[in-house]
């Protein structure tokens, strides 16, 4: 069993925890997206937290390397997100992840993606 798994099964739990609560609260997340300049709704925010979920459940059940990639991936773009944010100044309430308004993007988020991303890529 590799040193990584730990980490890896946190991640994937994260993952798909993060996606059931925005399949459910998908409006903070749309605010976010919105006071980035993206395009985003409720609905399309509810799709891509069903795509979180089911990257997180194949990942969890043994999807292999091609899973792990999309997981390694999600954090990245996660990372992205937050790392544009934290440079342009936008003053986000809340990244949105967890669906809750009081979660704000920060330095240490950023750098618990990116260790999330290169856990799974590894």
């Amino acid at each position: 069993m590799s040193t990584l798994a730990g980490p890896f099964l946190v991640a994937i739990v994260l993952l798909g925890a993060g996606g059931a609560v925005k399949v459910v609260r998908p409006a903070f997340t749309a605010r976010a997206m919105r006071e980035m300049g993206l395009p985003a709704s409720p609905a399309v925010v509810r799709a891509g937290a069903l795509v979180e979920l089911a990257i997180a459940a194949g990942a969890l059940v043994g999807g292999g390397r091609p899973l792990a990639a999309l997981v390694a991936a999600s954090y990245a773009g996660f990372a992205l997100f937050v790392l544009a944010a934290l440079r342009r100044g936008v003053p986000l309430s809340s990244c949105g992840c967890f669906g809750a308004d009081d979660t704000p993007p920060t330095g240490v988020h950023l750098a618990l993606n990116v260790a999330a991303a290169a856990v799974a890529a590894a």
